[in-house]
């Protein structure tokens, strides 16, 4: 048997009784994920459906009122249940079910919805945690935390900075005397917002050679990309060729704030150069 929804024909089949209000549910939201039911679409009455699906009004109409809650079905006076717009009105466990249906293509305004309410609801709960938390909790968990890495209360705290980091983003016109100011101003690290994935000015304004002659001169040399979703790698263009890696890094997908942020770090360190030889460059590898 099957039944109408606004656009197409669709049908349900039997279930199972194992755990009949959750298969109900299932069902119904498999069908409203997978594009057979769309926004709009309205579904038949409970006694038609119900007679479909094998199972009871009452634990269809349970079902329902799940999907309604979560944010995928709108039970509406006089014209019964519609499928709701979940994409443009999501709720937390609209959300939690579009990441978990593994075919489904997320749009990007929703993915960014679904990050604002990551972020809402963990950094929510983690200050309602720190507000709660009590003396022994602290012992428990240094208890816990020495158990795990023996000797991790006595790793030193790293907090230092240094600012001495001079911010350069790259336009057309850029000359070399700008990194000439930068080594006789005495700065100790240079973030370089770069075109690409890295592209420097080499023919008419040769910012290559001036970089090489700062970075030899001691001052660290981080690259980024202006590009929003583009990471730095100095070895895909041949204009980078000739300078050395040790001195003049690639920031792979940093951003220019982090890029900022952990040089000065790094540059506070007995070592800089180890430090920024570790995973501290890129935000992922």
């Amino acid at each position: 048997m099957a039944f109408w929804s606004v656009r197409r024909m669709v049908s349900f089949e039997k279930l199972d009784s194992a755990s009949l209000i959750d298969s109900i549910r299932g069902a119904l939201l498999g069908k409203i994920l997978s594009g057979e039911l769309r926004p709009g679409d309205r579904l038949p009455a409970e006694r038609d459906m119900a007679a479909q699906l094998g199972v009871s009004r009452s634990s269809l109409h349970h079902a329902v009122l799940q999907l309604e809650t979560q944010g995928f079905l709108k039970i509406e006076p006089r014209r019964g249940t519609v499928v709701a717009d979940y994409r443009k009105h999501p709720t937390p466990s609209s959300l939690s079910a579009l990441v978990g249906y593994g075919s489904l293509e997320i749009d990007e305004p929703l993915f960014h919805d679904f990050m604002d309410a990551r972020i809402w609801l963990e950094t929510g709960s983690a200050r309602r945690a720190c507000r709660s938390i009590y003396e022994s909790t602290f012992v428990e968990m240094s208890s816990i935390a020495s158990r795990i890495a023996p000797g991790a209360e006595d790793l030193p705290l790293r907090d230092g900075i240094d600012p001495r980091v001079f911010l350069l983003k790259l336009v057309p016109g850029t000359s070399p005397d700008v990194l000439r100011f930068v080594r006789e101003a005495d700065y100790r690290g240079l973030v370089i917002e770069a075109f690409g994935l890295g592209g420097l000015h080499y023919i008419r304004r040769n910012l290559v050679r001036a970089l090489d002659a700062l970075a030899k001169s001691g001052v660290r040399v981080l690259v980024v990309s202006q590009c929003l979703y583009e990471k730095a790698d100095l070895g895909i263009y041949e204009v980078a060729s000739g300078l050395e890696p040790s001195r003049v890094r690639g920031g792979a997908d940093m951003t220019t704030e982090a890029a900022v942020c952990k040089l000065m770090w790094a540059l506070a360190q007995d070592d800089p150069d180890l430090w920024l030889s570790h995973r501290i460059i890129g935000e992922y590898r």
